[in-house]
């Protein structure tokens, strides 16, 4: 037999519980969005200065000193970082069964994944 405190009924436990895990994969699913978004960001940004048309020294980074490789290549690393990242995350909320959280990461997640190709 299992003891039990009586002065705590035994469903608040499992429900807090419960409550916690669904936090916690809230933030997940929250955690993938910002990550793939944060991607198609830098995606974008790698895209402006990549054809940025004026000289390299009006846009921002050029303004702050940066080289336009270091900008450039830069902006592409981190894209694709975030973009697997965000990959991983999405991956592990399907592993953990969290079928909601992790249908709403997709259409951001596979929008970031997708621009990998075109940055690499």
């Amino acid at each position: 037999m299992s003891e039990s405190n009586p002065y705590r009924s035994p469903e608040s436990s499992d429900r807090v519980r419960s409550t916690a895990r669904g936090a916690r994969l809230w933030f997940w699913c929250v955690s993938s969005l910002a990550t793939s978004s944060a991607s198609l960001v830098f995606f974008f940004l790698y895209g402006h200065w990549h054809w940025h048309p004026g000289p390299w020294e009006v846009t921002f980074p050029g303004q702050l000193g940066l080289s336009w490789p270091a900008a450039v290549d830069g902006s592409k690393t981190v894209s694709t970082l975030l973009a697997l990242i965000s990959l991983v995350i999405t991956i592990m909320l399907y592993a953990r069964k969290a079928y909601l959280q992790a249908a709403v990461t997709v259409p951001t997640c596979l929008l970031s994944i997708l621009t990998v190709p075109a940055v690499t």
